[in-house]
């Protein structure tokens, strides 16, 4: 695959399961009062366009809640994804949001994308190559 092949591919993946991962994280927010923090999975990028298993018993040593825990039943998400995945969240000056940061590598190259729900539009990255 080309780079520009694999990136439509994961922005495909992340338009898709956007609508679901918004949905779990606002009724998070209304139960917990903040948003839910997804650590980074699977432990290395796909390469060349590939889907990998993702670990979705993952979680952040500071909270309970793994990926499986909040993408249940007919929430789940795939077991293979094409792109590492991480949920960060913030609190600011002007509220609450969140992250969503997908990686993948290409002929030796690490490139990711970011994309940001909340008044903190700054956050959000076209794709980039990491430096």
């Amino acid at each position: 695959m080309t780079l520009a092949q694999i990136q439509a591919q994961i922005n495909n993946w992340r338009d898709t399961y956007a609508p679901r991962i918004i949905s779990k994280q606002e009724a998070y927010l209304a139960a917990h009062g903040r948003y839910w923090q997804g650590i980074l999975t699977p432990s290395a990028p796909p390469d060349d366009g590939a889907s990998v298993a993702a670990d979705w018993t993952r979680r952040p040593t500071d909270q309970l809640d793994r990926w499986a825990d909040v993408f249940a039943a007919a929430d789940a998400l795939p077991a293979n994804i094409p792109a590492q995945i991480r949920v960060d969240v913030y609190s600011g000056p002007g509220g609450h949001g969140w992250t969503v940061t997908l990686i993948a590598t290409k002929n030796g190259h690490t490139y990711y994308r970011t994309w940001n729900v909340g008044p903190e539009t700054w956050r959000a990255q076209p794709w980039a190559e990491v430096a």
